[in-house]
């Protein structure tokens, strides 16, 4: 298959663009899974 160069450019972008959106609701899950991790630990050693 055979793009001409603006065509690429765009698929390219958005490519670009998925990913990086993957990663941030990746990078942000970890956070928010992080987060309640310590507030569980907090809560738990609270009750301990």
């Amino acid at each position: 298959m055979y793009f001409t160069r603006p065509q690429v450019l765009i698929i390219g972008n958005y490519c670009n663009t998925s990913i990086n959106l993957f990663w941030d609701a990746k990078i942000q899950l970890f956070l928010l899974l992080q987060f309640c991790r310590v507030q569980t630990n907090k809560l738990f050693c609270n009750f301990s």
